[in-house]
């Protein structure tokens, strides 16, 4: 199953659900005690994308917002 998802030009953050889909699936994991990492590696000569996400179980969206 191939996920296309082109970023925009000169993007640096994963912002699409379809980006982060694709990392999920295609990607490696790394777990520690306090979070996950999912890495892709990238095809392309650009720099390093980056997509955080924070469970609700943190708190409210602002805080969420906040953490990130």
């Amino acid at each position: 199953m191939e996920l296309i998802c082109q970023p925009k030009n000169g993007d640096t953050k994963l912002l699409k659900h379809c980006e982060f889909l694709e990392v999920k699936t295609r990607g490696s994991r790394y777990r520690s005690k306090f979070f996950w990492i999912q890495s892709l590696k990238s095809d392309r000569e650009e720099p390093s994308r980056l997509g955080i996400i924070v469970s609700r179980k943190f708190g409210n969206a602002v805080k969420r917002n906040w953490a990130k």
